[in-house]
């Protein structure tokens, strides 16, 4: 009679399963940077479509941290709406005089504005924007986008969001008017519901586990 040799199996030590788990998560967030919700300017975002920044990543972007540098600065940032229902996007505020936030197609079409500091935000609320690649733009109080037609919204009617309603509505942003005074750097953040990173494809469902029993018969 041959002799066994059965195969032992130990299980690992109290903790090692945990321990790797940790280790495995922490690599995929140093290693996956692209996965982040979160993103920080780089440089100097400019101020139209073609210069503005297009944050690298997948699926949702939460939030947007910047600072407008100089007086006459804007930054634009790219982003995608999937399902209008659950998109807004509000820039913090504290008065008035705080920083203002545009949504602009990625044509340049102006989409929404909104001037008015309420419940700490200057917010564009779900129902405005449809789905599609757009960018917002942030810029100190009293600056205004243009196109050649004249600004693109009425100056400080502090109503709230609005669509266009300046004369140059009908055309594209090709520039921002406006004199003002920043005291220094201004960092702000804009917080998202509903946005996605730019070149996000909406993933498929995923197969249940009937669909694949039955691909693997």
């Amino acid at each position: 009679m041959m002799p066994r040799h059965d195969t032992i199996l130990r299980r690992p030590p109290a903790g090692a399963t945990t321990l790797a788990i940790a280790l495995l998560l922490a690599f995929v967030a140093m290693t996956t940077p692209a996965l982040s919700q979160v993103w920080n300017e780089s440089g100097d975002a400019g101020e139209f479509p073609w210069t503005g920044q297009t944050p690298p990543g997948l699926y949702a972007l939460n939030q947007i941290n910047g600072s407008l540098q100089f007086d006459s600065d804007v930054d634009l940032y790219c982003f995608e709406v999937l399902n209008p229902a659950l998109f807004s996007a509000s820039l913090q505020c504290m008065v008035a005089a705080d920083p203002n936030i545009w949504i602009f197609h990625f044509t340049g079409q102006g989409i929404a504005h909104n001037d008015v500091c309420a419940f700490s935000g200057k917010t564009i609320p779900p129902g405005i924007v449809g789905v599609g690649t757009y960018y917002v733009a942030v810029a100190p109080f009293g600056r205004q986008a243009a196109s050649i037609g004249g600004d693109i919204w009425q100056n400080a009617l502090f109503t709230g969001p609005r669509l266009p309603d300046g004369p140059g509505a009908a055309n594209n942003l090709s520039s921002w008017s406006g004199a003002v005074g920043i005291p220094g750097v201004v960092p702000y953040t804009i917080n998202f519901t509903g946005a996605s990173y730019c070149g996000t494809v909406v993933p498929e469902e995923g197969q249940s586990w009937g669909g694949l029993k039955a691909i693997y018969r």
